[in-house]
């Protein structure tokens, strides 16, 4: 996949199963909440499967895969 970024709102509270598997070049998650609220998001199986060495972009910091 050519996927190198993806915007995830805040309201967002889970990811479902292989929603960016095999995207081999994502580099940022860019997401509009903090990394409480990502952390709090729930991520199905192979969620990030064969993914980049991505970064987490969140308001009040970055999170590193």
């Amino acid at each position: 996949s050519s996927l190198t970024s993806i915007s995830i709102p805040a309201s967002v509270t889970s990811i479902g199963s292989s929603a960016f598997n095999n995207c081999v070049s994502l580099k940022d998650i860019n997401f509009g909440g903090t990394k409480a609220q990502w952390s709090d998001v729930i991520k199905y199986s192979n969620w990030n499967n064969n993914t980049g060495k991505y970064v987490v972009h969140c308001t009040d910091g970055d999170i590193k895969k």
